[in-house]
């Protein structure tokens, strides 16, 4: 599945909303797993920026988002789809982990 949003400095910003919102408790500011309630989980959240996650496709992270993994969870009644490709473009524009 390709994003249909296409990326621009707006679409960022409003991923950048979005994930600071929902998904920085868990995967930090930067993305790198290490949010505040990370501890607490049991797993490591995913480093969002690392060469691994980076090389997954647009439509498979949208995937991983909208189903969850491990104590993710579903984010597809909570989040619309339109929001879900934003917070794609703002990851794609995160530094890439060492």
């Amino acid at each position: 599945m390709a994003n249909p949003i296409p990326t621009s400095e707006e679409s960022k910003g409003r991923g950048a909303m979005v994930f600071a919102r929902r998904c920085a408790v868990c995967h930090g500011e930067r993305g790198r797993g290490d949010g505040p309630s990370s501890l607490s989980l049991g797993l490591s959240p995913t480093d969002l920026a690392s060469p691994g996650t980076r090389a997954q496709s647009d439509g498979c992270l949208f995937w991983k988002i909208a189903i969850g993994r491990g104590p993710m969870p579903s984010w597809d009644v909570v989040l619309s789809e339109e929001d879900r490709w934003h917070v794609i473009n703002f990851l794609r524009a995160l530094p890439t982990s060492p």
